[in-house]
């Protein structure tokens, strides 16, 4: 079609039909513009800016594929300027006859001395890209549509294999056409000619900005109003699916009014039609104002030649594989550092066992080191009656900075997603393949019992996982400085880590053949081991282990000694507590992230093996469950185990071809992150502490926090975590009789021993004549001795 006839065709039927779609829009809300002005006027300012940072990585992301695409065609232009024309060009999309920008990118880039053969390729490419990754990200919104419009469950499958086979015929269309030996210009024009990794690139990318759109305009959303978490993925899927409609509808300036109508019909199944549709236009102006922010950026890099962006640029180009991994991090921290401090926010994170961690550490930095409450009483003990993890003294200092749970919080999620490094630094070393590695690594940031631990409190064992996996990768490279600090670290985490850094020492001694060290490590760990388990917890404790109580089954087991002699000379016993369904399940949920590849591995699994013994013989139902701490020490090497038998697949069984091991891994680990994971969109999400938050948490902050930390507190264990700045915090029912405050949750479900015992001892406490009630609104009531003072701030 000539370009003036497009254009008049747009300016006579494009812009009406825009106007037309954002009148009706207009028109749904506007005359419920009072009622909702207390929603438009008081937005959540945290979801609106991320929703717009989300917005302006869209548009970054769009604009570095169009330079991908130039560069792949032999046109190695200056990034910056390449970034900024493309983004600047696009602003014509606005004006009528100017269709998706090209031709103001022909006008931008023909001056750069590319073909006008070369930009039009890469504008079908680029369109290409944009239609089947959002048709693909578009299926998770089909829960939503079904809502919308009715269609047969049966159409569901079909739809999916349609998009999903559409796409593969699309990577592999270069050989496709070749096998079948069908060629011309048009097929040569149509389909690109870059290698199925390429496209691959491209489309992934493509995925991630389309992803930031989805994610974005969700964040929007939420700023104005609540969208269940719930349905998340639908949600983006069905955002991206509006972009979709707009984009298709080339005949309206980018898609203007389309796609603002596909929004305000699907948020109209949740909401009323009129905030519906002031949220869609709002969607619209952010949007706008994110894409001139984003040129703005990239116009003041480009015109100053900033040497930080062209390095930036340069190490995003050299180090693709790194960079994905970086931002991954970013995304983990991000993520699991917001949801853990909303869950503490909430009261989800209790005094088992973020609260007695933090309470330790607190007492460590005030000068009564390594002590807290005993949690099953009311004096003032060692943590080594429980356990020995030393880790907790050295983040005294860091804690002095901010003294403040959320920070230990910060601190597990920041150590724990460092360690995908390790992982990615160890396969690169021994796959020698960075996409395999890759991969890895990031199945390592999305497994479920790394996720489950990083979420469930702060547990200083957790920390384990990274410390772990970094011994080992130093420890295969001989860089034994490094891993010796490591192994530390680790083994300082919980007392039977040991165990595991003797386990390196028999590596080193056997297969690295340093007799000296290897046998340093092995003696000195077991030492240690054997010290703290057999000698010094039982008498900090005054008895055995705690945790002897959950093997015996009935034996009589007085010490480790006997426990171990108690599995060994019993083997059909421990046989059949192996095969119980509910442990062979827990191997399942350890092994099917990593699609079982581990096993080809053995060998490796075998550092696994103390802390897997102690979860599989163990009768404690938590321990062989991956949505715990318990699993954090057997995790590194599932990975490590993982990292060689895919090598074992790339050198031993080369028929396979790597794509289909990268396929293979990234199903596995999405369909277990389906089944086992806590992120939204999963069978079973972890996010109460959005859909069930605490109504009155704010006056119970005010009511926890004018309690000054000399007097001593009696909590539930939902409250306690919040109190930890006293020596003396008791947890129901102990501390009734004695404690100077006594703080019920009457409506707390998981209340211990029960609501009932809470509402009997709150009814005689208020008979007591040394207690008085100060404060009752029905769901918390608050005691103090008389002889207190009563709290300011109330």
């Amino acid at each position: 079609m000539p370009r003036n006839l497009r254009s008049f065709l747009t300016f006579i039927f494009g812009w009406p039909l825009s106007l037309i779609a954002l009148f009706f829009l207009a028109k749904s809300f506007l005359p419920h513009l009072s009622t909702l002005s207390q929603t438009v006027l008081h937005p959540n300012w945290i979801s609106l800016s991320l929703g717009f940072f989300c917005f302006v990585g869209y548009f970054y992301v769009r604009s570095f594929i169009w330079y991908k695409l130039l560069y792949l065609r032999g046109h190695d232009l200056d990034a910056t300027e390449s970034l900024f024309q493309w983004s600047f060009a696009q602003l014509r999309r606005y004006i009528p006859g100017n269709i998706w920008g090209v031709v103001g990118v022909s006008l931008h880039f023909e001056k750069k001395n590319v073909s006008r053969k070369d930009i039009a390729a890469s504008v079908v490419t680029e369109s290409q890209l944009v239609l089947i990754a959002a048709a693909f990200l578009s299926l998770f919104s089909l829960p939503l549509v079904i809502q919308l419009a009715p269609l047969p469950q049966m159409l569901l499958t079909p739809i999916s294999i349609t998009v999903i086979m559409g796409s593969l015929i699309y990577f592999f269309s270069k050989s496709i056409l070749k096998k079948i030996s069908f060629s011309s210009k048009i097929t040569s024009f149509l389909f690109p000619s870059f290698s199925f990794e390429k496209i691959l690139s491209l489309w992934l990318l493509m995925i991630i900005a389309l992803l930031a759109y989805g994610i974005g305009t969700y964040f929007i959303v939420t700023s104005f109003t609540y969208l269940t978490p719930l349905m998340f993925w639908a949600f983006v899927g069905y955002f991206v699916l509006s972009l979709l409609a707009g984009f298709v509808s080339f005949i309206t300036p980018t898609g203007l009014g389309v796609r603002e109508g596909a929004i305000a019909l699907g948020l109209g199944t949740v909401m009323s039609s009129s905030l519906a549709a002031f949220i869609a236009i709002a969607a619209r102006g952010v949007l706008i104002l994110s894409e001139l922010f984003a040129i703005g950026i990239m116009y003041f890099f480009h015109r100053f030649k900033s040497r930080l962006l062209l390095r930036c640029i340069h190490y995003l180009t050299t180090y693709s594989h790194k960079t994905v991994l970086l931002f991954a991090y970013g995304l983990f921290a991000g993520y699991f550092s917001w949801i853990s401090i909303l869950r503490f926010d909430n009261y989800y994170a209790g005094r088992f066992d973020l609260g007695n961690m933090e309470q330790t550490i607190w007492n460590t930095l005030h000068g009564h080191i390594f002590e807290f409450t005993n949690p099953n009483g009311t004096t003032i003990v060692s943590r080594l009656a429980f356990h020995a993890d030393f880790i907790l003294v050295l983040l005294a200092p860091i804690y002095a900075l901010w003294q403040d749970p959320r920070l230990l919080l910060l601190i597990q999620t920041a150590i724990l997603g460092l360690g995908a490094f390790f992982v990615y630094g160890l396969s690169t070393l021994v796959t020698k393949n960075k996409n395999v590695s890759l991969v890895i690594s990031l199945l390592y940031l999305l497994n479920p019992s790394l996720e489950r631990a990083v979420i469930y409190d702060f547990h200083a064992v957790t920390l384990a996982t990274t410390f772990l996996l970094g011994a080992f990768y130093f420890m295969y490279q001989k860089k034994y400085i490094w891993f010796v600090l490591l192994a530390i670290l680790a083994g300082i985490c919980k007392e039977e880590i040991w165990a595991i850094d003797a386990l390196f020492g028999l590596y080193i001694l056997v297969f690295q053949k340093k007799k000296m060290l290897g046998s340093t490590v092995f003696a000195g760990s077991v030492l240690i081991l054997y010290t703290l388990i057999w000698k010094i917890i039982p008498q900090a404790a005054g008895s055995q282990h705690f945790a002897l109580s959950y093997y015996s089954n009935g034996e009589v087991t007085d010490s480790p000694t006997s426990l171990i002699k108690l599995f060994l000379f019993s083997p059909l016993k421990t046989l059949s507590l192996l095969m119980d369904s509910a442990r062979l399940m827990y191997l399942n949920q350890l092994l099917l992230p990593i699609g079982y590849l581990g096993l080809l591995a053995p060998l490796f699994l075998i550092f696994a093996s103390p802390d897997l013994v102690i979860n599989l013989l163990s009768s404690k139902a938590e321990l062989h469950q991956i949505y715990y701490q318990y699993s954090s020490a057997i995790t590194p090497f599932l990975f490590i185990s993982t990292i060689f038998g895919a090598a074992f697949v790339l050198k031993r069984l080369k028929k396979i071809p790597e794509i289909v091991l990268l396929a293979y891994l990234v199903c596995a680990g999405l369909y277990s992150a389906y089944l086992y994971g806590p992120l939204p969109g999963a069978k079973s999400p972890n996010l109460d502490m959005i859909t069930k938050p605490m109504p009155d948490r704010i006056t119970i902050n005010r009511l926890l926090g004018a309690i000054p930390s000399q007097y001593s507190v009696s909590t539930s264990n939902s409250l306690g975590s919040h109190v930890t700045h006293r020596q003396y915090l008791f947890t129901m029912p102990y501390g009734w009789d004695k404690a100077d405050y006594i703080i019920f949750l009457m409506n707390e479900t998981n209340a211990y021993p029960s609501p009932q015992d809470h509402k009997k001892q709150a009814e005689i406490l208020s008979r007591n004549p040394e207690y008085t009630k100060y404060y009752d609104d029905g769901n918390v009531k608050a005691f103090r001795k008389k002889t207190i003072t009563a709290p300011t701030g109330l």
